[in-house]
């Protein structure tokens, strides 16, 4: 955390309950103008990959090997399947 970044959140600590609610609100605001955004991008994100298997671009992995994978690394975490 940033000194100006922690002189803020010492300072916000102070507030009222209501104060420091409305300034969490006013904060998130502007971070996040647009909540909406991260879904959208998500969705064109899949529609992408969704697109490049269908066309053949990529290929997908059959589940088995996945879950097969997935328990190597579980058990031992120093196996690498993929490069």
């Amino acid at each position: 955390m940033t000194p100006n970044a922690a002189e803020v959140l010492k300072a916000g600590k102070q507030l009222s309950l209501d104060e420091q609610i409305e300034l969490i609100d006013t904060l998130s605001a502007t971070a996040l103008p647009d909540p909406d955004a991260h879904e959208r991008k998500w969705t064109e994100e899949c529609h992408r990959r969704l697109a490049e298997l269908v066309s053949g671009e990529v290929q997908g992995i059959p589940l088995e090997e996945v879950l097969r994978e997935s328990k190597e690394l579980l058990t031992d975490p120093t196996v690498s399947t993929r490069d």
